[in-house]
């Protein structure tokens, strides 16, 4: 399946630039854990879930 590319992305990375961590919160099933994975790829970030 193609990434699909979210407008949250942008402002991740600005957030990133300033902070070591990020905490993105929202509704389910809208794709914040895949962006996460995708963009930790990206920028050889490391990512880390809350779920049991």
């Amino acid at each position: 399946m193609e990434y699909i590319h979210r407008e949250l992305e942008r402002k991740f990375a600005e957030a990133s630039r300033f902070f070591k961590a990020v905490l993105v919160i929202g509704a389910r099933q809208v794709g914040k854990s895949t962006m996460l994975k995708h963009m930790a790829q990206e920028q050889l970030r490391t990512y880390v879930t809350m779920d049991n």
